[in-house]
C-alpha cells in the first residue's frame, strides 16, 4: 500500500449535553486515489464525522484530535489552519446541494468563489474553466447556466453543479456525505460515474459517507462501518462483501434488500441503536449482540489486520458465514 494522503488520529466530538462522545476517537489512513466508504445507520456519526474532519463540526460540538495531510499536521480545533488547508487540498460535496448554495447568487459566483478569492485567479479565467466543468457534468449550455440561481435547477443538476465546484480546484481530498440520498437511480447512477471518473483521471482520494452499504461496495476500495460514534471496523470491499468480521457489519449485510428474497420478510437487527442520552460501555454493539458476553462489558482494542484493515470486536466473524443478530421484522 502507498503512503497515506490523509491520517486521521483520535478524532473526538462532543456535545455539552450528551452523555457520552457523539465521536469517539475515529481513527483512519486513506491512500492517493483511494476511495473509502463510511457507512452505518442512521445517528451512527457519518456526517458529523465529514465536517469533523474538515475543521467545522455542527453547531454546538467541539471536536478533537489530528489531520495528517501529506508531511503536515493539523490541529481540528484551529479554525484558520484548517480553513487554509481546506480551501488549498480539499473538495466538498454536501447531501442537500440547495442548503449550501446561497439563493441570492448565481451558480457563476457559486462555482468560482474559490478560484477567485483563494487561488487569485481573474474572474473571466474562472468562469471559463467554470463552463468547461459543467460540460464535464453533462450540463447543456454551460455559459448560460453560470447565470441562472439555484432554485431554477432540478435536484440531479444541482448535484452535478455541486461536484463541478468541488472539483474546480483540483483537490487531493474528496469528502461526499450522502451525495446521492435525495436522487433517484437513474440520476444516482450517474453522480457515482462522475465521481468514479474524477477518482481514475485525477487520482481523487475520496470519503463517501453513505447509509447504502451495497452502493459503498460497487463504489469503494475499502469500508469503514460506524455504530454509535465508533468505527468498529475496516475492511476491504471483498471482506466485507462476504459477511465482515465485526457482527454489526455482518448484520448490516443480512439487512439489506435483496429481490431474490422479495416474498420475505425483510430481515432487522434486534434492539435499537443507543442515544446520546445513553452513557456507553464496554462494546458499543454489546446490547443488540448475539455473540455478546461477559468480556464484552470492557472496551475491545482494535485488532488490525494490517496497517489499513481491521475491528473491535472480541469475537470476530469469519467472512462467509452466515449472517447472524438480525430477526424477520414482526
Amino acid at each position: 500500500m502507498s503512503e497515506s494522503l490523509l491520517t486521521v488520529d483520535g478524532l473526538t466530538v462532543h456535545l455539552p449535553s450528551a452523555a457520552r462522545p457523539v465521536i469517539a476517537d475515529v481513527s483512519f489512513a486513506l491512500a492517493p486515489g483511494e476511495c473509502l466508504g463510511v457507512v452505518g445507520e442512521s445517528g451512527s456519526g457519518k456526517s458529523v464525522t465529514a465536517r469533523s474532519i474538515l475543521g467545522i463540526p455542527p453547531a454546538g460540538m467541539s471536536a478533537s484530535g489530528t489531520i495528517q495531510f501529506g508531511s503536515h499536521t493539523y490541529d481540528v480545533t484551529d479554525a484558520e489552519t484548517m480553513r487554509r488547508w481546506r480551501s488549498k487540498h480539499v473538495g466538498v460535496i454536501f447531501q442537500d446541494p440547495a442548503s449550501v448554495m446561497d439563493p441570492t447568487r448565481t451558480v457563476g459566483d457559486y462555482l468560482t468563489e474559490v478560484l477567485v478569492y483563494e487561488r487569485r485567479m481573474r474572474r473571466t479565467e474562472a468562469l471559463l474553466k467554470a463552463a468547461e466543468m459543467l460540460t464535464s457534468m453533462g450540463l447543456n449550455d454551460p455559459r448560460a447556466l453560470l447565470d441562472r440561481y439555484p432554485h431554477e435547477f432540478s435536484g440531479g443538476q444541482l448535484q452535478r453543479i455541486c461536484i463541478a465546484a468541488a472539483l474546480l480546484p483540483n483537490p487531493d481530498l474528496l469528502i461526499a456525505d450522502e451525495p446521492t440520498t435525495a436522487l433517484d437511480n437513474t440520476t444516482q447512477a450517474l453522480v457515482i460515474d462522475l465521481l468514479d471518473r474524477a477518482r481514475r483521471e485525477r487520482q481523487v482520494s475520496t470519503v463517501f459517507i453513505t447509509h447504502n452499504l451495497e452502493l459503498a461496495l460497487a463504489f469503494c476500495d475499502r469500508i469503514a462501518v460506524a455504530y454509535a460514534g465508533r468505527i468498529v471496523e475496516i475492511g476491504d470491499t471483498r471482506t466485507v462483501e462476504r459477511g465482515g468480521r465485526h457482527p454489526y457489519t455482518n448484520a448490516l449485510l443480512r439487512c439489506q434488500p435483496d429481490v431474490s428474497r422479495r416474498h420475505e420478510t425483510l430481515p432487522v437487527i434486534a434492539g435499537q441503536p443507543p442515544t446520546l442520552a445513553q452513557p456507553l460501555t464496554g462494546c458499543v454493539f454489546r446490547e443488540r449482540c448475539p455473540r455478546a458476553t461477559d468480556v464484552c462489558v470492557e472496551l475491545p482494542a482494535w485488532t488490525a489486520e494490517d496497517e489499513r484493515l481491521g475491528y473491535a470486536c472480541v469475537h470476530p466473524m469469519t467472512p462467509g458465514t452466515t449472517p447472524s443478530g438480525v430477526h424477520d421484522a414482526a
